[in-house]
């Protein structure tokens, strides 16, 4: 399974990354918002984890402009904030928010390209 986290915070990308490759997963890092619409339009991910606080682009447009290329990739957001009228936002452009994810870490994840089934609490 391929993933994409787009996330200006280096120490805490570290740490996910490393988390996750020790249970087998291809982890690709974009540092900015610019190069996560690239890597997101140029490869195929499975999942994307998104922050929305991001230094040179605001992530909230970055997944707008992703669904806008018609981009069908799932996306988790990433955020510390997040009020309840933006979840209901989100929600139409087809991603997950922070404060859904928790509750989500117990649901099991279908990957779209190869079937297989995840179960998400054991892999973070």
């Amino acid at each position: 399974m391929r993933l994409l986290i787009v996330e200006d915070d280096k120490e805490l990308v570290q740490v996910m990354k490393e988390g996750l490759e020790k249970r087998g997963f291809i982890v690709d890092i974009s540092n900015t918002g610019v190069e996560g619409e690239e890597k997101a339009l140029v490869n195929s991910y499975d999942t994307i984890l998104l922050d929305l606080n991001l230094p040179d682009k605001d992530g909230l447009d970055i997944l707008t402009f992703l669904r806008e290329q018609e981009l069908q990739t799932p996306i988790v957001i990433l955020t510390v904030v997040l009020l309840m009228q933006g979840v209901i936002f989100y929600w139409g452009l087809s991603c997950l928010s922070s404060s859904q994810y928790p509750s989500c870490l117990y649901a099991e994840y279908k990957c779209p390209t190869c079937g297989e089934v995840y179960h998400p609490c054991k892999l973070i």
